[in-house]
Order: structure tokens, then sequence, then C-alpha cells
């Protein structure tokens, strides 16, 4: 509730999903909307910022505590952990880990009075 009532402050209406998809992350990004997400960390969550997505199937995260050491829970901390690259082997391990559409995250409907297009809710 906090983050909602902080981004309207800002023109930004969002929701928070446990449901969101691949489709539902890629279809935000190619409309240039980055979507914050949780990912399974040390048995709790850990939040991010995706940025970007490659066809191919990988995902570029913003991490504010560092880079990732793959799908475990160790961390370069410190290091610059803008772009870091996510496959979606590591997706499906620490993002989709309770099925394919079990992602949690933000999706943003509108900016500024501005529809984006995306779902009303998930």
């Amino acid at each position: 509730d906090a983050q909602t009532k902080a981004l309207r402050e800002f023109g930004i209406e969002s929701y928070f999903s446990y449901s969101l998809s691949k489709d539902d992350l890629v279809r935000s990004l190619q409309l240039g909307i980055p979507v914050v997400v949780g990912f399974s960390y040390k048995s709790s969550g850990h939040i991010c910022l995706l940025v970007g997505y490659d066809p191919k199937g990988s995902f570029k995260i913003h991490d504010p505590y560092g880079i990732r050491q793959g799908s475990s829970d160790a961390y370069n901390v410190g290091a610059n952990g803008s772009f870091d690259e996510y496959s979606s082997e590591m997706m499906n391990k620490v993002f989709w880990d309770q099925g394919n559409e079990s992602g949690w995250g933000r999706i943003v409907t509108s900016v500024k009075g501005k529809k984006t297009g995306l779902p009303v809710s998930l």
C-alpha cells in the first residue's frame, strides 16, 4: 500500500500482483515500463528492477545489492548490479519458483492520466 500511495503522488497508478507471467513482464518492458519485481532470496524476498528483455530469453535486472551469483543466494556485494543478466533458467528458479504465473511485482496501469494498456488486474 505504501508503494502504491507513493507512486500515486507522482501520477503513477499501479498495483501489486503475485501472479505475473513472462508475457506480463515482456509486455510491460515493450511499452518502456520497467517492473519492480521480487526474487526468492534466503527464504524471503529481494526487490529489484526489471529493465530489459532479450528475445533469446534473458532479462536485464538492476539489483541494488550487487551482482547475484547465479540462482544461489551468494552475491558480489557492492558490485554495480546494473543491467545484470538473468537467464530463463535463473528466472525460473528465483522468480517463477512457484510456477509459470507466480512471479510477484508491480504493474503500472497509467502515468499522469495516460493509460499504459497493461491489464488493471492480474
